[in-house]
């Protein structure tokens, strides 16, 4: 049925601002072409804006502490964020989620967390970023495998393209093997498994419950390795910790829609936009000016996006003829 328990969950349970923000989102994309695969497209541009703006404070807040409770921080206060939610979901509801689904999600996510906090500590955030974007590849076969989506060529190269682009910007050979990378390396396919997870969670829940849900695994099973690893902590620490809250909680929900609208493989090439609006930012905070290698990257992955964004628009007039 279209209207499943979890969305009617999800609406009933938003708390006001978001269902305000949300429906204005709505509001404005009811204004472009329906096709799912073109609207998760634009939701995961959006995602992948404010990912990097957490991405942003987390190179910021993960230099004084350890990253065990950074992470236990940051999902402390996007804990917070979402009480609303978790409030208006009662016991009731929550024990009719999928818990098994919810607790996989957690685990493969709380892992990954933990290994590209400490990569952060250790590399520059744009290769961090870059390693980062072997993901998809990752994702799109993972969609293949388990999910039963269909990728043609046509996606392939654009996510082929885009994972180009990352590599022209981290210039393989450049990075030395060390601990920082190998971290990421095994996070890569652990947000992989999480993304998967997500794309079947979204078909019965709403990305809002499906993030407030993993706030709670995360900040409960973090709590006693961050009390173990806990330093003293001021005013600042917390302010950095709500900053990425609110950034990557709406970046988790955005995310969340655009595998609700469209197949995960279809909306992958849009998250290497990360590495341009992260290019930009580190030039506007830190006058971090982007390298030749960096521009021509940055065009590679756009036209990657903009490629397989007018392939599904194609396909959707095409869909609307037949």
């Amino acid at each position: 049925p279209s209207d499943t328990f979890g969305d009617r969950v999800g609406r009933a349970r938003s708390p006001p601002c978001a269902r305000t923000s949300e429906r204005r989102m709505r509001d404005w994309l009811s204004k472009l072409p329906s096709h799912g695969n073109l609207r998760g497209l634009l939701w995961m541009v959006v995602a992948s804006f404010t990912f990097a703006l957490f991405m942003l404070i987390a190179r910021i807040g993960a230099d004084d502490l350890h990253v065990v409770q950074v992470a236990f921080m940051r999902y402390f206060m996007s804990l917070v964020l979402v009480l609303p939610v978790l409030a208006r979901l009662g016991v009731a509801g929550f024990w009719g989620l999928n818990l098994r689904l919810h607790g996989l999600r957690g685990a493969a996510h709380g892992l990954a967390v933990v290994g590209w906090f400490y990569a952060l500590t250790q590399m520059p955030i744009a290769e961090v970023s870059a390693i980062g974007f072997t993901g998809p590849v990752f994702i799109t076969i993972g969609a293949a495998l388990f999910l039963g989506e269909r990728v043609g060529v046509h996606r392939w190269g654009a996510v082929a393209a885009g994972l180009v682009g990352a590599l022209i910007i981290i210039q393989p050979g450049v990075v030395p093997l060390n601990a920082g990378v190998l971290a990421m390396a095994a996070a890569v396919p652990l947000f992989a498994a999480s993304d998967l997870f997500v794309k079947a969670l979204v078909r019965t829940e709403s990305p809002t419950v499906i993030i407030a849900v993993l706030n709670v695994i995360l900040t409960v099973g973090m709590a006693p390795f961050a009390w173990w690893f806990w330093q003293p902590t001021d005013w600042r620490d917390w302010a950095l910790a709500g900053g990425m809250a609110v950034f990557a909680t709406f970046s988790h929900i955005c995310m969340g829609k655009a595998f609700a609208a469209a197949d995960v493989s279809a909306v992958q090439p849009a998250r290497f936009l990360q590495l341009p609006w992260l290019a930009l930012l580190g030039y506007l905070a830190f006058a971090e000016f982007p390298s030749l290698a960096a521009w021509t990257g940055a065009a590679v992955i756009i036209a990657s996006v903009s490629y397989i964004m007018n392939r599904e628009r194609v396909a959707a007039a095409a869909d609307n003829r037949a």
